[in-house]
């Protein structure tokens, strides 16, 4: 299990990496421009490792599964130590039966993927009194993952994107295992998507802007071709 330090030099490796590969892209020239974000995958880590990012300043950390960020909130809360709270991401599948679980935790989801979804977290946004949430909806991207299919986004977005509640914010995808060049394609599809749904709906013009593309074997491609957002675990949790 690697130690507090070793977690903190691997983030700041990453860091490294992220700014060179958005140096590289041609997608973020301008000071307006929305810098790639990072999100810390914490799934199975130990809450040791959360308390060594919170005491050092990292707090937006994503989970797969809303019980095992509940339980790591829960414990947190426990230590009762002052240290930041943890800002959630929920970067798995989310069930219907989980919305309200989900809502009470997670500040975004990246993972919204079918109508049904989106008005359940809608109805259940506005019983909790929860004034917006925070979306990316997650694209088949290959056609080999969870999500909605890529021909299919406009229409979805067409049938979703006035609910009340729900703030729509860019696409999500898991690029394939393959080539790099495969990856990039991958990453490149993702992109002019997120730039036609913009197209097609003035509305969402200055709020769908995300691009959430990248762990740690392509993060530094995703970054290059406009990831927004990079969910990396693996690298900074390396012994």
């Amino acid at each position: 299990m690697p130690t507090c330090k070793k977690i903190l030099q691997n983030i700041n490796g990453i860091k490294n990496r992220m700014k060179e590969a958005s140096n590289r892209s041609p997608f973020f020239k301008k000071k307006s421009d929305i810098h790639p974000h990072l999100v810390i995958v914490t799934k199975t880590r130990p809450i040791e490792m959360l308390e060594c990012l919170l005491w050092n300043g990292y707090q937006y950390f994503g989970e797969n599964y809303v019980q095992e960020a509940m339980a790591k909130q829960k414990m947190l809360d426990k230590r009762n130590i002052n240290y930041p709270k943890p800002i959630w991401e929920l970067i798995g599948p989310l069930q219907r039966k989980k919305v309200r679980k989900a809502l009470q935790l997670f500040w975004r989801i990246h993972t919204l993927d079918r109508e049904a979804l989106a008005k359940k977290i809608s109805n259940v946004a506005r019983e909790i009194r929860r004034e917006s949430v925070p979306v990316l909806i997650q694209v088949n991207i290959d056609g080999t993952k969870n999500g909605i299919e890529s021909d299919e986004v406009i229409s979805f977005i067409e049938t979703v994107k006035d609910l009340p509640r729900l703030e729509m914010q860019g696409l999500m995808c898991i690029a394939p295992i393959g080539s790099t060049i495969a990856i990039r394609e991958s990453f490149v599809r993702l992109r002019g998507l997120r730039d036609q749904v913009r197209k097609e709906f003035p509305e969402l013009r200055n709020k769908f802007l995300h691009l959430s593309m990248g762990m740690t074997n392509d993060f530094e491609i995703a970054i290059e071709e406009g990831a927004t957002i990079v969910r990396i675990g693996r690298a900074i949790f390396s012994d």
